[in-house]
């Protein structure tokens, strides 16, 4: 099976793992677009059980909930997760799959790892990683990804890779399960709270950019003021629908962002500080020509 996106023939593992039901227990469900394979065992080669998900619903559940609740060809089924993050991945992954045409059961090979690959609990995260990159490239512009890898390379002169890549680690996990939500029509209902993120967004972007042309605008304390504000608004409207678990992936990513020695270096004289500044804020300029003017 491949690192990220897998199988052969062209079907695309999205996630895998064990869900139990009080009807068969244990199980081992592989999803893929559009549906939903049960195996009795996780070595089992066929599954015992096909769900199509082109016309299912879903059940709303609390963010705590373990349970993965569905309908689908009238059937209702409730899958109990490991925990609530789980669930939650499952959830959004199955949500994206809606609309989707049934696709064939991948070929699996279940031959033994040789010995430094990755095991099935990696390959599932990267699946479901992958999965979720799919639809977050589809919705955000090369820019952004670019202005990610920048801050990336920042992070990592100031505070060291391993904190770069937590960081990283905390925003894709956060706009990943925002773009699911998103792609899923989930958060149509809060779209007056989006309004006000965004506005508060607009405030942070044009005061960094500003902060970044002229030195004598040069403020922490207002730059650390519209990423509270931007991240409040923010959190309001993912707090209905995410774990606390990704909420506080949220909360740690803006705690380190703000923090003044983060801004006094990002200000610094340093050259490869200031690349990324005046860099950054270009890639800003130029994003918010194409996608807000």
């Amino acid at each position: 099976m491949a690192a990220e996106e897998s199988d052969t023939e062209g079907v695309a593992i999205l996630r895998e793992g064990f869900l139990e039901s009080k009807k068969t227990k244990k199980r081992y469900y592989i999803l893929t677009e559009g549906t939903l394979f049960s195996y009795k065992g996780q070595m089992d080669k066929e599954p015992c059980e096909t769900i199509q998900l082109k016309d299912a619903s879903i059940k709303e559940q609390d963010a705590s909930s373990k349970m993965l609740v569905f309908t689908a060809d009238g059937v209702e089924y409730a899958l109990k997760c490991k925990d609530a993050d789980r669930r939650e991945m499952w959830q959004l992954l199955l949500e994206a799959c809606i609309g989707k045409d049934p696709s064939s059961a991948p070929e699996r090979d279940l031959r033994k790892k040789k010995s430094g690959s990755l095991s099935r609990v990696m390959q599932q995260k990267a699946a479901s990683s992958a999965a979720g990159k799919k639809v977050l490239r589809g919705i955000a512009p090369d820019a952004v990804w670019e202005l990610l890898d920048m801050l990336k390379k920042f992070v990592t002169s100031v505070s060291g890779s391993k904190r770069a890549k937590e960081l990283e680690k905390d925003i894709l996990a956060v706009a990943i399960k925002g773009a699911l939500l998103f792609r899923a029509k989930k958060l149509e209902a809060d779209m007056p709270d989006l309004r006000e993120a965004y506005v508060s967004l607009l405030f942070l972007w044009s005061c960094f950019v500003d902060q970044v042309d002229m030195e004598f605008a040069r403020d922490a304390d207002t730059l650390i003021m519209f990423a509270t504000a931007f991240k409040t608004k923010l959190r309001a409207v993912f707090v209905k629908h995410l774990t606390p678990k990704t909420l506080c992936r949220l909360d740690e990513t803006f705690v380190y962002c703000t923090k003044k020695e983060i801004i006094a270096a990002l200000f610094d004289d340093d050259p490869e500080h200031t690349k990324f500044r005046e860099a950054g804020a270009e890639k800003l300029r130029a994003l918010w020509k194409t996608q807000v003017s």
